[in-house]
């Protein structure tokens, strides 16, 4: 069955909100994200201040995504539904800029 990764970057709706970003996305979010069909692992991560390259990095929040499914595009399509779904989403998510997100299908070894 085809394995995939959907890389999320984000932001909370400013500075403010970042503990209850934080706190709905750890105990709310990512158990909606984990439970949807083919999905087998799901974490987040900062950004932190050291990094290799310097460059603008707009968002400092990222969530991987790991699947294993044999309808990438359903499955996709399956995962925006439930964030759209989600009103803590709109009103805890920062949307400007949009958070990014970008599927990445593996490759055979």
């Amino acid at each position: 069955m085809p394995r995939a990764v959907i890389a999320i970057a984000s932001n909370p709706n400013g500075a403010g909100n970042e503990s209850a970003y934080n706190e709905w996305y750890a105990k709310t979010h990512l158990g909606e994200i984990r439970s949807a069909p083919g999905v087998v692992a799901a974490h987040r991560y900062r950004l932190p201040d050291a990094q290799v390259t310097p460059a603008d990095r707009p968002h400092r929040y990222l969530t991987l995504v790991e699947l294993e499914v044999a309808d990438l595009p359903a499955a996709v399509a399956g995962l925006l539904g439930r964030a759209a779904a989600s009103p803590e989403a709109a009103r805890l998510m920062e949307l400007d800029p949009m958070p990014a997100i970008t599927v990445w299908e593996r490759l055979p070894d």
